[in-house]
């Protein structure tokens, strides 16, 4: 590469003067060209080099140039992208590469329950105002009732209950009739009930329990201290006499009497329009079996009311989530996989500068309660590393939705994490947050709700490979939504970076 420097650096106006344009400028191209390929090979070499070697954490020329160069443009602009919408689709899915082994289930932009096939992105609308609530994230997760959709239910008075149901428990007085089966309402399926008759007091006027009271249904010995919720969706309520419902979940013993039985939650009948309740219990004892059940009460005197029941669960986990369903008249568990995004950092351009940034990100959040404090059952929001919990730096939120964490792990060492305390968010709500990152001056914030955490030193990068929204690199799943999603190649800190999450 000597000569062609050399060459280029002997040019004069001279050089090109009385025809000499002819050999000089091809020539000139020429040696041009072998600098560039040059530069861009030994750049490339460096780099990997560095990656191998762990040594790309030490900042070379060329990266100096390119950050500052990035910084300049990117101060300029940061402002005005961070005033995005909120609510409208992530930017960027069009590079984003989603892979989920199982189909998932969710609300969509009609209102209606739709299944996203595997490897593609589920974008989920709240189905009764049909408002985008973003890109659906989930972790695995199985559910344990292996009739969801309610089949084998006949209509009659009482009718035939569900397929693995027990039959209903009604009080004196009243009389339940299955009026139709297999109805859909909001892409579920379900069947409707009519309760009717003279209840002597206020109080219990139905119970329905989605699981028989000892082992079956596919769940099995209940360990120890496990964490369970019963979900389930009411609609097409009509009628007078009814006031409230609750839903329980209990754990039998392998013999008879009650091993844990949870206090229940009540909520009001309002309306025609799909409702989601659900509870959640831990164990007390070891049990061979757990209940799901829906009461109803009423008010003392005339009862004649309608509703419908849909897409009853039970899982595993410490929140509500979203229906799973196994294939049509093949009732068993049905367990969605989780879906992971990857971005390749090359992908994102100009945009992405490995030495500092930002990534900002619009998360909604679904229902909860979040109330488990076990590390584990962090949510991570956003990541960028090599997918390996060893190179990985992101944002986490806990489980109580209290607060933001940003964490980074280079070369294995976990390093001191930025934390900002919010809020906790109701089902629905919106919150913006934002990572930056500056290796050089060694930094490393968190922001949220307009509020930057603390600031803490920066003293390795991971490796870059991908960026990752919904996941902490390997684990750390979100449960809940993104809507807006952005990156940029400067940092900013302090009350620059909490403006960017107003």
């Amino acid at each position: 590469m000597s000569a062609a420097t050399d060459r280029l650096a002997a040019l004069t106006a001279a050089s090109f003067a009385n025809g000499g344009h002819r050999t000089a400028f091809p020539q000139a191209c020429n040696d041009v060209a072998t600098v560039g390929v040059q530069v861009a090979a030994d750049a490339l070499s460096a780099d990997a080099d560095a990656s191998a070697t762990a040594a790309d954490r030490v900042q070379t020329a060329a990266d100096r140039v390119a950050a500052s160069a990035s910084a300049a443009a990117a101060a300029a602009v940061i402002p005005a992208t961070a005033d995005r919408t909120v609510g409208r689709r992530p930017s960027d899915t069009d590079i984003w590469t989603v892979t989920r082994a199982t189909p998932a289930w969710g609300f969509g932009v009609a209102g209606a329950m739709e299944e996203t096939p595997i490897d593609t992105l589920r974008w989920e609308f709240d189905p009764a105002t049909l408002a985008p609530l973003g890109a659906a994230f989930a972790g695995a997760a199985t559910n344990f009732f292996t009739n969801p959709r309610l089949e084998g239910a006949g209509t009659g008075t009482p009718g035939t209950m569900p397929t693995g149901m027990q039959a209903a428990s009604v009080t004196a007085g009243l009389t339940l009739e299955t009026v139709a089966v297999g109805v859909t309402r909001n892409g579920l399926t379900g069947v409707r009930y009519r309760l009717s008759g003279t209840l002597a007091s206020s109080g219990q006027a139905l119970s329905l329990t989605f699981a028989p009271t000892n082992a079956g249904v596919g769940v099995g010995t209940v360990a120890d201290g496990q964490t369970w919720t019963g979900t389930l969706w009411l609609g097409g309520i009509t009628g007078t006499g009814l006031t409230t419902a609750f839903i329980r979940m209990s754990l039998r013993t392998a013999g008879s009497g009650t091993a844990g039985q949870t206090n229940s939650t009540s909520f009001n009948f309002t309306g025609t329009e799909i409702q989601r309740r659900h509870h959640t219990t831990a164990t007390n004892a070891t049990s061979a079996g757990i209940m799901h059940q829906l009461f109803i009460n009423g008010a003392a005197g005339a009862v004649d009311c309608t509703f419908e029941v849909f897409a009853p669960q039970m899982k595993r986990l410490p929140f509500p989530d979203a229906p799973s369903f196994p294939a049509v008249a093949s009732p068993a568990t049905s367990t969605r996989a989780q879906g992971n995004v990857s971005i390749g950092v090359a992908q994102l351009g100009t945009r992405w500068n490995r030495r500092q940034g930002i990534i900002l990100l619009d998360w909604n959040s679904q229902p909860g309660p979040f109330t488990s404090a076990v590390d584990a059952d962090w949510f991570g929001l956003v990541s960028w590393g090599d997918s390996t919990a060893n190179e990985r730096m992101g944002l986490l939120l806990n489980p109580a939705h209290t607060s933001i964490e940003a964490r980074c792990t280079a070369g294995g060492v976990v390093q001191t994490a930025s934390a900002v305390t919010i809020t906790a968010p109701a089902a629905g709500v919106t919150t913006r947050a934002a990572l930056a990152w500056d290796l050089d001056a060694g930094f490393l914030q968190v922001a949220a709700r307009g509020t930057a955490g603390s600031k803490v030193a920066l003293t390795a990068l991971p490796i870059p490979g991908f960026v990752m929204p919904g996941r902490y690199a390997t684990s750390n799943p979100l449960f809940g939504r993104i809507q807006g999603f952005d990156v940029r190649p400067a940092a900013l800190f302090d009350a620059s970076l909490a403006a960017l999450t107003v």
